[in-house]
């Protein structure tokens, strides 16, 4: 959410959770095509980075419409 309000021209963002033997996040936005080319800053590499130390992963991507983030945090089931 953060990166959408500092990074895009989006003036809205939605977010999904899902909880199975994951908890399933997703966050898209609005904010359009870049005229830059889109790459991760060190804030979406440092959530694949955590994502990585729980055994999940991170991706973040342009969308259709403008910026998409998604995460799986395994849950354990001890």
């Amino acid at each position: 959410m953060t990166n959408a309000a500092r990074h895009s021209r989006a003036d809205h963002a939605l977010v999904r959770v899902r909880v199975d033997d994951a908890l399933r996040i997703e966050v898209t936005d609005n904010g359009g095509p870049s005229a830059l080319p889109w790459q991760a800053g060190v804030g979406l590499s440092t959530m694949a980075e955590r994502a990585a130390e729980l055994a999940g992963w991170c991706r973040c991507r342009p969308g259709p419409e403008g910026g998409e983030v998604s995460a799986v945090l395994p849950l354990r089931s001890d």
